[in-house]
């Protein structure tokens, strides 16, 4: 079973603003002849990244394994190896784009 991460609208009007910057400083930075890394890393760190982790956080429940994926980012975690799971609002329990987490404990 595969499981989405739950977003918080917090979290997408505080992104929604960074991403804005992020297009008009690479275009800006174009437009007057700039280094061409700037506008490179502005799409990358500023959009394409933060885009990549909002389309793909997801909990996948095999058999086996649970399967966490965020971004980039997989942790695969053997399902014998849970020892406890509780809800928890710390944003360094787990990978989500929510506060309304669960903390697993291995």
């Amino acid at each position: 079973m595969i499981f989405r991460s739950k977003i918080d609208t917090w979290l997408v009007l505080a992104i929604l603003p960074a991403l804005f910057l992020c297009i008009f400083g690479a275009f800006y930075t174009i437009k007057n002849h700039g280094p061409w890394f700037i506008p490179i890393g502005a799409i990358f760190l500023g959009i394409l990244f933060p885009g990549w982790t909002f389309l793909a956080t997801y909990y996948k429940i095999t058999e086996q394994e649970l399967i966490v994926k965020s971004g980039p980012f997989r942790w695969n975690i053997p399902i014998e190896s849970i020892k406890n799971i509780e809800p928890d609002n710390s944003p360094i329990s787990s990978p989500a784009l929510s506060l309304d987490r669960l903390r697993i404990d291995t």
